[in-house]
């Protein structure tokens, strides 16, 4: 009697796997068939049993036909699938921080390969941003509430990543200090007295982003930070009352 046998026929795995089986069964035959495994038509050497596994399945075996020949005394049958390999999201290129001026322009680019193509959604501090699914996030004209954590996450059917986390810094430009105390360049000082500014106006974002304090020499590396994020904001009446008063930040001279 020719053989009749049933082939389990999976036929996708992700480029990560190590390995991927072929399996079949047999239905019916007599006397016993014997089994040979092929690939794209070439024999395998040594798959003769009714299972083939494949390890370290790379991308370059896409689309491979895998056939089980069955046969025996009475006939010779054929039954073969189709090894699709799916490839993980990579991303590339990374997204970078960005700093700009209230009011300018400000973009992410980022992207991923990956097979099938991977969906792309950018998220703030963790949260899903909706309808930000292309490799770009835009902003057409960056605010103090724009500042946040950002990052990328690309998925396919092979899994997911998600990439560097970046930060929106938002510059001021119209906050300014008018009055400093103790005064500028004032002398006979102690080193622990607490610095006081007044502002050309109010701060319109009290619990979040930071001012940073620079020496009028050197105007790239801030001397110390007012964290807004620190503040303890209550309502009351319906208006936000503040607790604006700032630690300052640690320096050596803190020990003595």
């Amino acid at each position: 009697m020719w053989p009749r046998f049933l082939m389990d026929r999976s036929t996708r795995r992700s480029f990560r796997a190590t390995r991927h089986q072929f399996s079949a069964s047999v239905v019916i035959a007599n006397p016993q068939p014997t089994f040979q495994w092929q690939t794209n038509g070439v024999d395998v050497a040594g798959a003769t049993t009714n299972s083939l596994t494949l390890s370290n399945v790379p991308y370059a075996l896409n689309n491979t036909i895998v056939c089980l020949i069955a046969s025996n005394a009475a006939a010779l049958v054929t039954n073969c699938g189709t090894l699709t390999v799916i490839v993980p999201p990579v991303i590339t290129p990374q997204p970078t921080n960005v700093t700009v001026n209230a009011g300018d322009p400000a973009s992410f680019v980022s992207g991923a390969t990956g097979i099938p193509t991977p969906s792309l959604q950018w998220r703030r501090n963790g949260a899903l941003i909706a309808g930000q699914t292309t490799n770009t996030l835009p902003f057409a004209s960056a605010q103090a509430s724009d500042i946040g954590l950002y990052s990328l996450v690309a998925s396919n059917a092979a899994g997911s990543v998600t990439s560097s986390v970046v930060k929106l810094t938002v510059n001021s430009t119209t906050l300014a200090t008018t009055t400093l105390a103790p005064a500028n360049g004032a002398t006979g000082v102690c080193y622990d007295t607490p610095l006081y500014l007044t502002f050309n106006g109010p701060i319109s974002i009290i619990n979040s982003g930071r001012i940073r304090i620079f020496n009028a020499t050197n105007q790239v590396t801030p001397v110390d930070l007012i964290d807004m994020g620190s503040n303890t904001v209550v309502i009351s009446g319906g208006i936000n009352v503040t607790n604006n008063i700032q630690p300052h930040s640690l320096f050596p001279g803190d020990s003595r």
